[in-house]
């Protein structure tokens, strides 16, 4: 403590009830820094407590950094959608508490960038898919928490994959043998995309998500859009990540690679979100506690995720792993 300064006599900030504040929206700010932190205080192991203590309160203000600015970039995509609904300047203003002249500051000053579009269509796109397919006829009668199992499965090994192609591209090594290992990689990432859309998923989602009872006659979801959403965000990406592959894959194709391999991570993130551990969640809680410092987020390495996920639960014998050895 600085001796300099007066003592914080507030709730800490290394503690989960830190969230608990007297007023609504800076609970709703809390609660977003501190769901995009990879653990919270009691989780860090192996690191001197002085030294963990300061550690996490730099984590947290470099949370809050990152949350204030994709709060901002929201703001001004939301600006550029009102204003191409027609909505008034005047009274786009008025929402943000600023004048006309401040909205058309706001509009000129964060165009959306080429990619930026291109990325938005790619939502849409993803989203529609996503919805027909969530509408279909069931077809099946296995239970539905299969498919989730093997469609999360297929993604770990689809990143694990697509990491091999990446790092023998790095080493130099024959592109026939990248292009072999892309192929295979967009082949289980393809296994995971028919799994993860079978239209008994949704109904699996809303079958785990938290509820709430009167009596034992009637029970209702509470806020399922926000209890399922990081689930349903992962598969969502998985969708978009199989979209821009498919693209990256074609003779000058307009999609980067590396934008697929960066969607497989991040739908790993959601799917590892404490909310979306509701059938498989013995999986990434063992994640979480193998690398309390490093889960969620895209800097654990998809080779050491699957080697984790292996040695908890096996091969599942879904696949010949020795195919992946590349040494």
């Amino acid at each position: 403590m600085n001796a300099d300064h007066e003592s914080w006599e507030g709730i800490p900030c290394i503690l989960p009830d830190w969230i608990y504040t007297a007023d609504l929206d800076r609970f709703e700010a809390r609660l977003a820094v501190k769901r995009r932190n990879a653990n919270y205080f009691a989780d860090v192991v192996g690191i001197d407590p002085s030294e963990s203590e300061s550690a996490e309160i730099l984590k947290m203000i470099r949370t809050a950094r990152d949350v204030e600015d994709a709060a901002r970039r929201v703001k001004h995509e939301l600006v550029i959608e009102a204003y191409s609904e027609g909505i008034l300047l005047r009274e786009i203003g008025g929402a943000l508490g600023i004048g006309a002249p401040g909205v058309s500051n706001i509009l000129d000053r964060n165009k959306l960038a080429p990619e930026r579009k291109l990325e938005i269509a790619r939502e849409f796109d993803a989203w529609a898919s996503l919805t027909h397919l969530w509408n279909r006829d069931i077809d099946t009668s296995e239970p539905g928490e299969s498919f989730y199992r093997h469609g999360v499965y297929q993604l770990l090994l689809a990143q694990r994959r697509f990491d091999q192609a990446i790092a023998i591209h790095g080493r130099k090594g024959e592109p026939s043998a990248v292009y072999q290992k892309l192929q295979l990689a967009y082949e289980t990432l393809h296994d995971a995309f028919l799994s993860l859309t079978d239209p008994v998923i949704p109904h699996v989602i809303a079958k785990y998500a938290p509820k709430r009872s009167l009596d034992d006659d009637f029970s209702w979801s509470t806020m399922p859009d926000a209890t399922t959403a990081s689930t349903r965000h992962g598969i969502f990406k998985v969708v978009l990540a199989k979209l821009v592959f498919a693209e990256s894959l074609e003779p000058n194709g307009p999609a980067d690679i590396m934008l697929a391999g960066t969607y497989m991570a991040s739908a790993l993130v959601s799917l590892s979100r404490p909310e979306a551990q509701f059938i498989f969640g013995e999986m990434m809680e063992f994640l979480r506690r193998e690398h309390p410092d490093l889960l969620p987020s895209t800097h654990l390495t998809p080779d050491q995720i699957f080697k984790l996920h292996e040695r908890q639960f096996g091969s599942d014998g879904r696949d010949d792993l020795d195919d992946l050895d590349d040494e």
